[in-house]
């Protein structure tokens, strides 16, 4: 694990591979934690934890680096935009209109 320069920011980062296979940029301190919390840290092995961050590494249960997303001033400019995607079209139907309609039909 390398150490990496923030393009936003400048803060010093570090990427780790998550259990789900995504690159995660992280803050370059390690920090500990005892578990359940709300804070959040990364493992070294890739694990995204809920904990609560302590400076008593003897009582800590894991250890780990926090996600550079919730320290970063610039985080929301890294977001990826959503496009809204595209709506269903409803069909109008008049109400004895029982019949069944054809997947053209269905597509106007």
């Amino acid at each position: 694990m390398g150490m990496f320069k923030c393009k936003s920011c400048g803060a010093a980062i570090l990427w780790i591979t998550t259990k789900a296979g995504k690159m995660m940029p992280c803050d370059g301190k390690m920090f500990y934690g005892k578990t359940p919390g709300t804070d959040t840290l990364v493992t070294r092995d890739g694990q995204v934890v809920r904990c609560t961050v302590t400076n008593d590494m003897n009582a800590a249960d894991v250890s780990g680096w926090v996600p550079h997303f919730a320290t970063c001033p610039q985080a929301a400019s890294h977001r990826k935009k959503t496009t809204g995607g595209m709506k269903p079209k409803t069909i109008k139907r008049q109400p004895n209109d029982n019949r069944q309609m054809n997947m053209f039909e269905m597509m106007r």
